[in-house]
């Protein structure tokens, strides 16, 4: 019998504190209804909720940002109809103007409403906002305008300004540089891959390989002056980022002075270069895993730059003749990364040219996507790996040289004035690609005489419809890259009837101008469409992430919240513990009375 040390009440005090603990947290958990009041409850827990919650919270408000959307799609179009509603009326009153019983004053009179509704749609198109926001009247027009799509043409040279042009699908934005314009050849670079460079390098590119761009792109251009190569295109961990940049040092000694093909730069024709890295930007454009970052197959180098020497046809690196071509190439094939330019050309021409293999490079390309593995593919398609292939190569052409350059379909290897490309293309080094972008001319003071097409604006593909119009870059989704771009085209009296308007104060002139009203009705009819299919989108879209939305909630309170009724009975059982062990607590802290009961 002890009394310095009461075991008893010592080891009641240690489950009166553990319960009082559980008593604590079960109070917490009713009066919060939280599972989770702190990291401590469930760590895992937490940081799987908070990832949830995350979600959750950018779900709705992308859910808010799109019917914000539809609210401003609403707007653009409830305007639209009413520009709608007077085209109707200006038709109509065209339709009335072409018949011969009117007098001339009758179409005068006719001829003042008509230009009072002219004037309603451009004051329409210029009241309509959205948050102060022009939705109409092209206020937000990118700085670059097409001038097929009724820009105006240049006037003079200085108003391009200095900067960096982003391409897109649809259309090109110009961000201001430096202070002053653009060079002439500078200029005129941008004017060739507006007018034919892009489109039809692409276009090749589709024909030879059967590969096309797989999603939008933009790419910037850009001048340098501190870089080695001719050209580069680099691009952002997206794939569908790119920047084109293009050495000044090559082009400085060009101006004014140009080939009728384009700028020379360093004997390579300019445009060759663009189609090469256009083949390196569809390359990537189909097959870049954006999860992964990353290819997903890693082609060997002297593919890849074979594939994209191919395309222009070889002819900017095409071996001169001299008595060490034989060799040089023989010794080449030996590690033909060391030259893949060269090389890597005529391997790829000999893959596509592969006996017995109707698809080539085509076939090889289109089992890539299937396999994710050059390696597997080439084995695949030809029936041999890259080593076996090379290593052929390599022996045919140290036995009968002439005979590979039949086979690899490039018989006359070392003239550099034609071009060999894959699917048996052949030409000169002028017509694999059209290097023909319309000339602009320039008189004595540096103003553009004759634009050759060439306008502030540059748009790529070719925007079949429409005008150049407000853009919108709406978020409707919880992270980044979810998102869509609106285009509200401009509306003017100009756009819809064009510069000469509508007139009726003759007979022929009313009927001309019925065929010009129905013009501007196909016109509004068109971008209403457009906003109504936006809309039904991000009605879909909204539909789609409340649904995520309730069954992430639902996920994320299966983690953090607490069960009101398990908590209940946590709580009452701890209740009841604690006061039985504040109890015998009490009784244990007695026990050494006994001692007294000795001592008397």
């Amino acid at each position: 019998m002890t009394i310095n040390t009461n075991v008893s009440a010592l080891n009641s005090n240690r489950i009166l504190r553990r319960i009082s603990f559980e008593v604590t947290k079960a109070s917490a958990r009713l009066s919060s209804g939280l599972r989770i009041n702190s990291s401590a409850d469930d760590a895992a827990g937490l940081a799987i909720s908070e990832k949830m919650r995350s979600q959750i919270r950018g779900l709705q408000m992308a859910s808010k940002n799109s019917q914000d959307g539809i609210s401003l799609i609403q707007t653009a179009e409830g305007a639209c109809s009413e520009i709608d509603n007077i085209v109707q009326r200006i038709r109509e009153l065209a339709v009335q103007a072409a018949n011969e019983t009117n007098q001339d004053s009758d179409r005068e009179n006719i001829q003042k409403e008509i230009d009072q509704l002219v004037s309603e749609i451009d004051d329409q198109a210029k009241r309509t906002e959205f948050n102060t926001k022009k939705l109409l009247n092209g206020e937000n027009l990118s700085s670059l305008k097409s001038a097929e799509d009724g820009a105006s043409v240049i006037t003079d040279k200085s108003e391009i300004k200095a900067g960096t042009v982003t391409f897109t699908a649809e259309s090109v934005t110009a961000t201001a540089g430096a202070a002053g314009g653009l060079s002439e050849v500078q200029s005129k670079i941008l004017e060739w891959l507006n007018g034919s460079w892009i489109n039809d390098s692409l276009s090749q590119i589709e024909s030879q390989t059967g590969l096309t761009l797989l999603n939008d792109i933009n790419f910037e251009v850009r001048f340098s002056s501190s870089m080695s190569a001719l050209a580069t295109m680099t691009s952002y961990s997206s794939g569908s980022e790119y920047i084109l940049t293009i050495n000044q040092n090559y082009i400085n000694g060009v101006e004014p002075d140009f080939d009728e093909n384009g700028p020379v730069i360093g004997g390579n024709y300019l445009d060759r270069i663009v189609a090469h890295e256009l083949m390196h930007t569809v390359q990537r454009n189909n097959f870049y895993n954006t999860s992964q970052n990353s290819m997903v197959t890693d082609f060997p180098q002297w593919f890849s730059e074979g594939l994209c020497q191919a395309i222009n046809g070889g002819s900017d690196t095409h071996f001169y003749n001299s008595p060490g071509l034989q060799s040089s190439i023989v010794n080449g094939l030996n590690n033909p990364n060391s030259s893949p330019y060269d090389m890597g050309y005529l391997a790829v021409m000999y893959l596509d040219n592969y006996g017995g293999v109707s698809g080539g490079i085509k076939d090889l390309l289109e089992d890539i996507k299937i396999t994710k593995s050059f390696e597997t593919s080439v084995e695949n398609v030809f029936g041999q790996t890259p080593a076996e292939i090379l290593a052929q190569m390599k022996s045919e052409a140290a036995a009968d040289f002439e005979g590979f350059l039949s086979d690899a379909g490039v018989p006359n290897l070392g003239d550099r004035t034609t071009s060999y490309a894959l699917n048996g293309v052949t030409g000169t080094k002028d017509n694999i690609i059209d290097n023909t972008g319309g000339a602009a001319a320039f008189d004595e003071d540096g103003n553009i005489i004759n634009s050759g097409g060439f306008a502030i604006g540059i748009t790529w593909p070719k925007s079949t419809t429409g005008k150049p119009g407000n853009n919108f870059h709406l978020q409707i989704g919880a992270n980044a890259g979810q998102s869509i771009n609106i285009t509200i085209p401009n509306i003017s009296s100009s756009i819809l009837f064009g510069d000469v308007g509508i007139n009726v104060t003759t007979t022929e002139n009313a009927v001309k101008a019925i065929e010009t009203a129905d013009n501007g009705l196909q016109y509004v009819t068109e971008i209403r469409a457009s906003l109504g299919a936006y809309q039904n989108r991000l009605e879909y879209n909204i539909s789609s992430l409340d649904v995520t939305a309730e069954n992430l909630s639902a996920s994320e309170s299966r983690i953090r919240d607490a069960d009101m009724g398990k908590e209940m009975m946590r709580l009452t059982k701890a209740n009841v513990l604690q006061q039985a062990a504040i109890s015998m607590l009490a009784q244990n802290n007695n026990a050494p009375q006994s001692v007294l009961q000795l001592l008397a």
